[in-house]
């Protein structure tokens, strides 16, 4: 391991530590217990399902992208490919490292790196500017006064506005795949160079003009499935929240998924550990839970991706199992076929 390598894992370790110590001073162990002991299990089995429901729309919506990129990448595929990266979550920090589970993936499916990285780009951004787009909107809506927990007047236009920015989104897309119109200039002037490193370059940006080249409705049916993900994976922790008996707004669950969301894109703990419990415990205090109750609520929210990662580790395991066989029987097929070059006898008879 290098040392820089080295004494990032050391800091990760420290910070992931500090996390956990912060929160069992917040929220005593017990307390935590508790909560959890006392949690309505068909709130909580309602919310699994959903958690299901996301990785199926997950899977989809990275499996349009591949169908647009002309990637022979079926949805099953795109299934395993999405539980595999969750396996291997469990133990990276942070979502920015399991980009890089899901590019390997894509390679060993068949996909080139640079499809391979136009893939994950392009999916980051639509969950990106999706789940910019939910923070802000129900942000603002729980700025916003109530009537009785009706929708009052400038909370509908602020939806029909987040609306509005929802079908400017596909160009806004646009211009981000496309380097803000860079993309074509550097291609034309870099296209007679040699080197294999400007040349993996070039092929990325071309897959990148790919994408740009999409009609306004590819995009859109990206960002749709992009959104629709984000809301299934609110109602889980909303649904998370009702098992404990607690009843913040729909609004406030969104924006604060939407935040905790952010925070385990980047890669500051292990499986975002710790980090995730603080920062509900922060976000939910203004609205009266506690810090025993936002951190019973960020476990049971953690047992889906951990469900998710147990399938994924099946799923890694049968592959490796498949690869395994087909190593035996292509070594089988080789000793009957190789003739011994003295004796023209096989190596499966000479030894009989």
């Amino acid at each position: 391991m290098k040392p820089r390598r080295g004494r990032r894992l050391v800091l990760r370790i420290i910070l992931t530590i500090a996390a956990v110590a912060l929160v069992l001073q917040l929220a005593p162990l017990g307390d935590i217990a508790r909560q959890l002991a006392g949690a309505q299990w068909p709130w909580v089995i309602a919310a699994l399902l959903l958690q299901v429901l996301l990785r199926l729309v997950t899977a989809a919506r990275m499996q349009l992208l591949a169908h647009f990129q002309q990637l022979r990448i079926g949805f099953w595929i795109m299934l395993k490919i999405v539980l595999a990266t969750a396996f291997y979550g469990l133990f990276l920090p942070g979502g920015i490292a399991g980009g890089a589970v899901t590019f390997v993936k894509y390679r060993q499916y068949g996909a080139s790196g640079a499809a391979a990285l136009t893939n994950l780009f392009v999916n980051k951004a639509v969950a990106a500017l999706t789940i910019g787009l939910l923070i802000c909107t129900a942000w603002l809506i729980d700025l916003l006064p109530a009537s009785d927990g009706n929708l009052t007047l400038p909370r509908l236009a602020l939806i029909a506005l987040a609306l509005l920015v929802l079908l400017l989104l596909p160009s806004l897309l646009r211009l981000t795949v496309s380097a803000f119109g860079l993309a074509p200039r550097l291609q034309r002037r870099f296209a007679s160079s040699k080197g294999r490193v400007v040349q993996a370059i070039l092929a990325a940006l071309s897959q990148l003009q790919l994408v740009r080249n999409l009609g306004w409705w590819q995009i859109f049916s990206l960002i749709l499935a992009g959104c629709t993900a984000h809301l299934i994976a609110v109602a889980g922790m909303f649904c998370f929240g009702l098992a404990l008996e607690l009843t913040p707004a729909f609004s406030t669950v969104t924006w604060i998924f939407g935040v905790v969301f952010l925070l385990a894109m980047l890669p500051i703990s292990f499986a975002n550990f710790g980090v995730r419990e603080a920062s509900m415990i922060l976000l939910l205090a203004p609205y009266g839970v506690g810090a025993a109750e936002a951190t019973a609520w960020s476990i049971l929210m953690y047992t889906g991706p951990l469900a998710a990662a147990l399938a994924g580790a099946v799923v890694e395991a049968a592959l490796h199992r498949s690869r395994d066989d087909r190593h035996e029987g292509n070594v089988a097929i080789r000793e009957q076929t190789v003739a011994d070059p003295v004796t023209g006898a096989t190596r499966k008879q000479l030894r009989q």
